[in-house]
């Protein structure tokens, strides 16, 4: 505001808008001021003036949520002026997929381009569970000495949807039962006997699973011409058994 055509000795007064993202300074040229309203006394000879302004700086704050971003897990602050722009890669989180960046507060984030606003941003990462999170369930058949072994019978390496909650016993194999024979008996996890556990997001968890050997009783009739039978007892099953008489 002000531009025109004055008498010498005439008061003039100039003035700008400044816009959102910036702070005045000075005007420079003829008739310097530092005040954005300025009034000054036509002289001899034209005047020119130019407006100056500085661009305003904000904080960008990354926060990776509990993931990791360019190599550290805590938040980090960035300073830059209005209108200038950052790169921000993805983050990552160890059993989780990538979601992209929430944006709260100024500025604009585009193709992995955060763009400074008028104010201060906030970019929070965003995940979903990975659906191929690994575990493994390790299962144990006790022996027929009434034994569990200390190497696993058979292992099976999983995968599922991280933090899922796992109901042990549908994890038992089909295959190792017996009716009357062989039984599921419980679970284990971290050497505590559970029911339930859930998959961790690193792919860690460990899943023991024992089975049960059931035992029967033999028992040996009396039989004419024959005495001292030999044999008679508890096995289990599938365990070897000698039985003897004396005729």
């Amino acid at each position: 505001e002000g531009e025109g055509e004055y008498y010498y000795g005439e008061d003039v007064t100039v003035d700008v808008t400044v816009e959102d993202g910036y702070t005045w300074d000075k005007w420079t040229g003829t008739e310097p001021s530092d005040e954005k309203e300025h009034t000054f006394t036509m002289p001899t000879e034209p005047v020119i003036l130019t407006p100056v302004v500085t661009t305003n700086s904000y904080k960008l704050t990354v926060d990776p949520a509990q993931g990791t971003w360019e190599g550290k897990t805590e938040n980090q602050e960035f300073t830059q002026k209005y209108k200038t722009t950052k790169d921000i890669p993805d983050a990552t989180r160890i059993g989780y997929v990538f979601g992209g960046w929430k944006l709260d507060g100024a500025g604009k984030i585009e193709n992995k381009v955060y763009t400074f606003g008028v104010g201060d941003g906030t970019l929070t990462a965003q995940w979903t569970e990975a659906g191929d999170t690994k575990y493994i369930v390790e299962h144990y058949v006790m022996d027929t000495k009434g034994e569990y072994p200390e190497t696993t019978t058979i292992v099976d390496n999983l995968q599922g949807t991280t933090n899922a909650k796992l109901t042990l016993a549908n994890l038992v194999k089909d295959t190792l039962l017996v009716p009357n024979g062989i039984s599921y008996s419980h679970g284990t996890v971290d050497g505590s006997t559970v029911e339930e556990t859930t998959i961790l997001p690193d792919g860690s968890r460990l899943i023991k699973l024992y089975y049960l050997r059931h035992k029967h009783s033999l028992a040996i009739n009396d039989a004419e011409g024959t005495k001292d039978p030999e044999g008679e007892g508890e096995y289990y099953y599938g365990e070897d058994v000698t039985v003897d008489v004396t005729v």
